[in-house]
């Protein structure tokens, strides 16, 4: 299977002390490489001879950043290990919740704006400020890995369930963020 670069990190070398085989246990000396999803390989990379399954032994992951930087530890996943190694700093952890406005009759329509991750279909609601940050791509975010897009929201009228689902399925097919018509269930949220 093919990994694009930014999927993968090659050239990696292991001591044979912190490496096994992922199937016999013994140890394993030499090159090897990590994919984005977790996974360890034997070889420079994926066309390095045939590639073998490899887990680490130690409660740590290996040193990256010279003796005097402490080991990563597994818990924190192997991403971590990636970012560390290519000096990619962590991804802010929390967004900050949306706070609405009451809407009223003068008003009937708001904005509601929403990140979809890149490979996968996860949404979630943020506010406008995270969204503006995200989408101006702010070093405390880790935007590359997030769709942005906004639904224009209807709160009253006649047709307001038949409305917002109409406009769900418009913003799904517009930002082609599929999925998006099974996230949104509830066509009459904030309706007044």
């Amino acid at each position: 299977m093919y990994y694009p670069k930014s999927k993968i990190i090659t050239n990696l070398y292991t001591n044979g002390q912190e490496m096994v085989y992922l199937l016999t246990e013994q140890p394993y000396e030499g090159a090897y490489h990590i994919l984005s999803n977790g996974k360890i390989y034997t070889g420079r990379n994926q066309q390095d001879g045939q590639p073998q399954g490899l887990k680490f032994v130690t409660p740590n992951l290996p040193d990256v950043g010279g003796s005097n930087t402490p080991a990563i530890p597994v818990s924190n996943t192997v991403y971590d290990y990636i970012r560390k190694k290519q000096q990619i700093s962590a991804p802010k952890i929390e967004l900050i919740e949306p706070k609405y406005t009451q809407p009223t009759v003068k008003y009937p329509i708001l904005t509601r704006y929403f990140l979809r991750r890149t490979n996968n279909a996860i949404f979630t609601e943020v506010s406008l400020k995270d969204y503006n940050a995200i989408k101006n791509r702010d070093k405390k975010y880790n935007w590359g890995i997030y769709v942005t897009f906004e639904l224009p929201w209807s709160t009253s009228g006649a047709y307001i369930k038949e409305t917002n689902e109409r406009m769900v399925l418009l913003t799904e097919q517009r930002y082609k963020v599929y999925g998006f018509t099974q996230y949104i269930t509830n066509y009459t949220e904030f309706s007044i």
